[in-house]
């Protein structure tokens, strides 16, 4: 594939990708926590079934929580030792979540495997996705949808192009970015993986047109790939979503409120891909991430990988600490993500970014008054009206924020990103969703 650069025509706008701060940091394993606190449910869909109980010993890698019928996904234990309990916990978003409590082990180590072209196995396409079923896989670029129902679309849906999607556009984060330099084999062997689980033809993966020495790094490895390539894209936000991606790179657009396989494409996240490949050739499920913590706030940025139920205050302490007590928590990305007011917040499958942001940077929105600007329409890369919108959820029309196609929002935060009037734009545009499937239910 050519070093061309494809442009997404759907919106979008220019955001400080404040990527000097983690995109030459290589990913550090976090000394082991004392204590994880696994949240049950790590996914889009319904929780699944615990089947451990408090006092047990467990393994690091043993299934813990077995997935349901429908929309669900399995979880296993991220390190080894005693189930202290099972109880609710605070969670990213000011609710509470049940989670399993490990106290690890002190005579328990691991270490990660090493990956080698010469660890391939052969594996027919039933086999990979129930493996990735197995291995409680899911979209773990902030989706959480699991993969091994991704990956089996319905007979009527035939896939003929798979996307692995490296255009990572949030500001601070360098997740993928890193997992592009740093895992580059994995990614196009879960790529291939994934590939003949759907018995696709096509498959590529997408890199934004500023990360540069991942571009570098997916050119050298495609060479020992002969079916798959990569793809350049612009680095416009949110054009790293998949909607943006497949408009871009095939020329393809998704219908309102369908989903990519409505064209022919499946889209999974660069880590995913390496999770695919670690489950096939390592037998190792997901137990672990890859998190960014950055931002201005904190003393000594990182990229980190960590296992699963790590509370974030030891993420932060190993960064140094936080810059000011007076310093702003974000969970997930600045643009997409949630302020958290406690550090005791785990670690999930979904978690790719810890941004703590000092107080010249965070700006706190309070006004309720639109001018009439028409900046979000202008930015929203989904040709919704999101100033129109949030004033019927304002005002309890939630069949009128319907018929203006609230479901189409992608919950990006462009709109009230350029909101001049300081909107909240997007905690409305969720909390109106919430209330119609609130409504629904």
């Amino acid at each position: 594939m050519s070093d061309e650069i494809k442009f997404s025509s759907m919106g979008g706008i220019e955001i400080p990708p404040r990527e000097e701060l983690n995109t030459d940091l290589q990913i550090e394993e976090l000394p082991l926590p004392e204590v994880v606190y696994l949240p049950v449910k790590q996914h889009i869909g319904r929780p699944g079934k615990i089947i451990v109980n408090k006092g047990d010993y467990v393994k690091r890698g043993q299934c813990i929580v077995e997935e349901q019928e429908g929309v669900s996904a399995r979880l296993h234990a991220s390190v080894s030792g005693e189930i202290l309990d099972i109880k609710e916990i605070p969670d990213g978003m000011g609710g509470k979540s049940e989670a399993i409590i490990i106290k690890r082990d002190q005579n328990s180590e691991f270490k990660r495997i090493d990956f080698s072209l010469k660890n391939k196995k052969e594996k027919s396409a039933e086999e990979i996705r129930e493996i990735i079923k197995n291995s409680g896989i899911i979209g773990m670029g902030g989706a959480g949808f699991p993969t091994h129902i991704k990956l089996s679309p319905p007979a009527d849906k035939p896939i003929d192009t798979i996307i692995i999607n490296g255009s990572e556009s949030e500001p601070y984060i360098a997740v993928d970015d890193r997992t592009m330099q740093e895992k580059t084999a994995k990614i196009f062997r879960g790529l291939e993986l994934i590939k003949k689980a759907v018995g696709a033809e096509n498959g590529f993966i997408v890199c934004e047109e500023n990360k540069k020495n991942a571009i570098k790094k997916l050119a050298a490895e495609s060479q020992n790939w002969p079916e798959l390539n990569y793809q350049i894209v612009d680095s416009l936000y949110p054009h790293g979503a998949e909607k943006m991606l497949i408009e871009a790179c095939l020329n393809r657009e998704i219908p309102e409120g369908e989903l990519p396989m409505e064209v022919g494409v499946i889209v999974n996240n660069v880590q995913t891909a390496v999770a695919v490949a670690e489950a096939v050739d390592e037998q190792q499920p997901v137990v672990d991430r890859i998190v960014s913590v950055s931002g201005y706030g904190i003393k000594n940025p990182k990229n980190l990988i960590v296992p699963l139920g790590t509370p974030i205050k030891e993420l932060i302490d190993y960064c140094g600490g936080l810059v000011s007590k007076k310093s702003i928590l974000i969970i997930g990305g600045t643009m997409t993500g949630f302020r958290a007011e406690s550090t005791k917040i785990p670690v999930s499958k979904t978690g790719f970014g810890i941004i703590v942001l000092s107080e010249a940077e965070y700006k706190e929105y309070e006004s309720r008054v639109c001018i009439r600007c028409a900046k979000c329409v202008d930015a929203c890369p989904v040709y919704i009206t999101p100033n129109r919108i949030t004033d019927f959820i304002n005002n309890d029309y939630l069949e009128e924020a319907e018929a203006l196609s609230l479901a189409s929002c992608i919950e990006c935060g462009s709109c009230a990103y350029v909101c001049p009037a300081g909107r909240p734009l997007l905690r409305w545009l969720r909390e109106g969703k919430a209330r119609v499937r609130k409504r629904n239910n």
